[in-house]
């Protein structure tokens, strides 16, 4: 027998969709079973196999709960927006139990349990206006998802919430030092604009109101699957208090799942040798072994290479070459031999401290020549 060397699962009730994958496992495994329990070795086990009705049966369940599981697992991804998914999954999954339930009569009963309790849970979804505000902001829904898929009074409710909420953001979106990089971005883009073009009529890009750039967004398609973080890092500048919107509800998680898998393995952590571990601790512990466990290594000069690291030192030397001294001075106590060749190893970034020195000190000969970058040398600044 052809077949991957796989174990049967158990159904454990702290596991989500655990009673879909022990079935799904055991209808894979269907062959490797039955031969397994009709052999001569282990008769007394025979009773508790299965016929074809009952097989059948099974499927029929494993087709049912396939729903929910492909539910869960879209609103469970770690690194993806799952909030905006939420109020169109619900209906999509109620769909597909109606759907059954009229192709498989004899599991009618079974299917109106679970449509019955996910009406519950849509009516507390729906009574918090987050869910609304993240359906509208997902690019692939607007509010032609209300108009299709609810009354028309639920439909306005859900537009006039969400222009209540741009109205909100718009009286705080003032142009002020700490204003969203896209705003400044406009902002200087109108400035060029009224000088090339002055007397010349409006730019396009001029401050249009809230009712006017909600009508421009729900004007655009919805058709299809959208990446909403590849649309709105596009869309930035043309719908700026939506934007600012959509920056507040894309990060909120629909479930509890990616936390569960980052703390699941709290009681290795906590021991009876390390039961005063305080909670912030622990929080962080958690995280930084989930991050290694995902292959992300723990750097404080991730994404520093030499221009940048130039650029911050050339935009200081003037202002404090007290302190660019005292840098370089920390950097020559705490050198390393240099290995020599390309300071860099063609990589971009300085494989030692003394191949860092070397380099900054020769961009600033005049700050050096002045005195004020004296280095000095490891025994002196021991002492």
């Amino acid at each position: 027998m052809d077949m991957a060397i796989l174990q049967l699962l158990k159904d454990v009730e702290t596991r989500w969709s655990s009673t879909y994958l022990m079935i799904d496992r055991a209808i894979l495994l269907r062959e490797a079973i039955e031969q397994f329990l009709y052999g001569s070795e282990f008769a007394e086990l025979r009773k508790y196999s299965m016929n074809n009705e009952e097989w059948k049966a099974l499927e029929v369940f494993h087709e049912i709960l396939q729903v929910p599981h492909a539910f869960q697992q879209l609103l469970s991804s770690e690194s993806t927006p799952t909030l905006i998914s939420v109020l169109p999954a619900f209906e999509a999954m109620k769909l597909r139990w109606q759907e059954q339930q009229a192709k498989v009569s004899n599991a009618a009963g079974i299917i109106q349990q679970g449509l019955d309790k996910l009406e519950d849970y849509r009516d507390r979804n729906r009574s918090c206006n987050a869910y609304t505000l993240a359906t509208v902001i997902n690019p692939a829904c607007k509010l032609e998802w209300f108009e299709q898929n609810t009354s028309p009074a639920e439909a306005a409710a859900a537009k006039n919430l969400f222009l209540a909420e741009m109205h909100k953001y718009k009286s705080k979106m003032a142009p002020s030092a700490s204003a969203p990089a896209a705003a400044v971005i406009q902002t200087q883009q109108q400035k060029a604009y009224d000088i090339l073009f002055k007397g010349k009529g409006k730019s396009p890009l001029a401050e249009r109101s809230v009712e006017q750039e909600w009508y421009a967004y729900i004007a655009g398609p919805t058709d299809g699957f959208v990446d909403a973080i590849t649309y709105w890092k596009a869309s930035q500048t043309r719908f700026l208090t939506i934007y600012a919107i959509a920056m507040n509800i894309l990060p909120i998680q629909a479930s509890a799942v990616p936390c569960e898998r980052v703390f699941s393995s709290g009681k290795i952590t906590v021991t009876d040798r390390r039961n005063k571990i305080g909670g912030e601790l622990m929080e962080a512990l958690q995280i930084l072994k989930f991050r290694f466990k995902q292959g992300h290594s723990l750097s404080f000069t991730h994404g520093l290479d030499i221009g940048e690291e130039l650029k911050n030192l050339e935009s200081r030397a003037e202002e404090s070459p007290e302190e660019i001294s005292s840098y370089l001075a920390s950097l020559k106590y705490t050198a390393k031999s240099s290995t020599g060749g390309d300071q860099t190893g063609g990589t971009g970034k300085f494989l030692d401290d003394n191949a860092r020195i070397r380099h900054v000190s020769t961009r600033f000969p005049p700050y050096f020549a002045s005195g004020h970058g004296a280095i000095p040398d490891a025994d002196e600044s021991q002492a």
